[in-house]
């Protein structure tokens, strides 16, 4: 018989034993309408001192033949994070801290796992006036106005390792807002070291294959580590104009691309064949132009938020860099139904690449070098360097579509919410479209939440994609475990949260 781990059940305890010292529901969501970090926000004048608290107990379950990513499969990890929020007199201090437990159950003959994680989230200090704002620390930003597909939002990495829900991670930078007027403001971001994203898998992954068997080893795949070199600083700059019933801001950012680019070494083996010898993999400097336009017409929210990356080694061969792109996102919302507690919206997203390699299987045979010309130089280095950014730069066709539907409503009092989101991504004109096939991949992402007793929730759901390919001289379809989606379908789950929140408040 399975018994409850120790540490699940003490949370468990814990949260119904104090739930009913806190106040009503209603009451208790107004404590926490103003402790979301939001530093955009020039911040009120009061003086007061505001902990708050979440712990939560989450179970997933993963519904593919694959491990879940994020997460160890049959693991149950707990959180608790604590938050805190002073504010004195036009000054700030904002802490966000996340102590996490991974529990991983293993075979009966070994003890289970258990790792803890201390994280420090968000924390800076902020300085306000009627005229400006300085914030200081480790800082997650937000920009853009779509709901959730925002091109122009990419001053935080990401924690990709569970792609469905990439949270942001904070970065150590400094960020100076200047209101000219009620109508217009200026934003100076600057961000002295940018680190790595956390992905689910190193690119090494992709060097085990025959053509690269002479660099499959880890001495000859090196990474250049951005974390502390001043050469992976960050500069942004974004103008806001607040004009009748809209909203327009644009901006420019000098970027670190957080996908590779490789820089290779060659040189012939003992059999003449011009192989890999060193492979090194760094963060190119990208420029990223970007705006970003939202408008009210009647109770309809209208937007449109674009942003054009350009990488700094545009001038270099054409083969050895990633391609620039535009990115664009188009979407309508709107609230509905009594006291306006639903909310939907709709929202076309489009990433085109003019200069997409689309050839790359026409030239190379199954994706291999022709065996009379493997001794040649100049024809060697453009195969491998095709190779490799084919793969790990994330530009994997000429263009992608996707378009989401989100829709949120209350039931219950406002005790029971429900959250869905439905859409589909097709990419068109990619490396391996030879006309005879179409990729196109389903999304679903649905939860619903309910609000047991005041702050306790209890909150399920599941998250499901599935990649498709339609091939036309078979007329049937099949999973495409080569999607650019794929690490999504890989990562399918369905999932159960249990919890607990509070909050304290003085003003002083």
């Amino acid at each position: 018989m399975k018994t409850i781990p120790d540490n699940i059940l003490a949370t468990i305890i814990f949260m119904f034993v104090i739930c009913n010292t806190i106040v009503a529901q209603d009451t208790y969501d107004s404590l926490f309408e103003d402790m979301q970090s939001n530093h955009n926000n020039s911040g009120n004048s009061d003086n007061s001192i505001k902990i708050h608290g979440t712990h939560k107990t989450l179970l997933p379950v993963n519904t593919t033949n694959k491990a879940y990513a994020y997460t160890n499969q049959g693991s149950t990890p707990a959180s608790h994070n604590i938050t805190l929020d002073v504010r004195r007199r036009g000054f700030r201090i904002f802490s966000d801290t996340s102590l996490t437990h991974d529990m991983t159950k293993n075979s009966s003959s070994s003890p289970d796992t258990i790792k803890n994680d201390l994280t420090l989230k968000e924390t800076y200090a902020k300085f306000s006036n009627s005229i400006m704002s300085l914030d200081v620390g480790y800082i997650i930003y937000s920009w853009g106005s779509a709901d959730s597909l925002n091109p122009t939002d990419t001053l935080n990495p990401r924690d990709d390792r569970n792609p469905y829900s990439p949270e942001k991670l904070a970065v150590s930078s400094a960020a100076l807002q200047v209101f000219p007027s009620s109508r217009l403001h200026f934003e100076f971001v600057l961000i002295p070291y940018t680190p790595d994203a956390l992905q689910q898998h190193k690119e090494t992954d992709y060097f085990n294959g025959e053509m690269f068997i002479d660099a499959g080893s880890q001495k000859s795949v090196t990474y250049k580590d951005n974390s502390r070199d001043p050469g992976s600083t960050k500069f942004a700059i974004r103008g806001r104009a607040f004009l009748n019933g809209a909203d327009l801001s644009l901006s420019y950012v000098y970027d670190i691309d957080s996908f590779y680019t490789p820089d290779i070494d060659f040189a012939h083996n003992e059999f003449g064949i011009y192989k890999t010898e060193k492979i090194q993999l760094y963060h190119d400097s990208i420029h990223r132009l970007g705006a970003d336009l939202k408008i009210t017409v009647s109770r309809f929210g209208l937007w449109s938020e674009t942003c054009l990356s350009v990488p700094e080694s545009i001038n270099k061969n054409k083969h050895r860099r990633r391609k620039s792109e535009i990115e664009s996102t188009m979407g309508i919302d709107t609230s509905y139904g009594r006291e306006s507690r639903g909310y939907v919206s709709l929202q076309y997203n489009i990433r085109y690449i003019p200069d997409y390699d689309n050839s790359y299987f026409d030239d190379y045979t199954q994706g291999m070098p022709d065996n009379e010309l493997v001794s040649d130089a100049d024809y060697m280095q453009k195969y491998y360097y095709r190779s490799i950014t084919k793969s790990i730069l994330g530009q994997y066709s000429r263009q992608r579509h996707t378009l989401m539907l989100h829709n949120r409503w209350s039931a219950v009092v406002n005790r029971f919410d429900v959250e869905v989101n439905l859409g589909g991504e097709i990419p068109v004109d990619t490396a391996s479209d030879n006309n005879t096939c179409r990729q196109f991949t389903l999304l679903s992402n649905i939860k619903g939440v309910f609000t047991i007793e005041d702050a306790l929730i209890f909150e399920a759901g599941l998250c499901h994609s599935l990649p498709l390919r339609y091939d036309r001289s078979a007329s049937e379809y099949r999973i495409d475990n080569n999607a650019e989606t794929a690490s999504l379908y890989r990562s399918n789950y369905i999932y159960a949260v249990l919890s607990f929140k509070w909050s304290s408040t003085t003003y002083n």
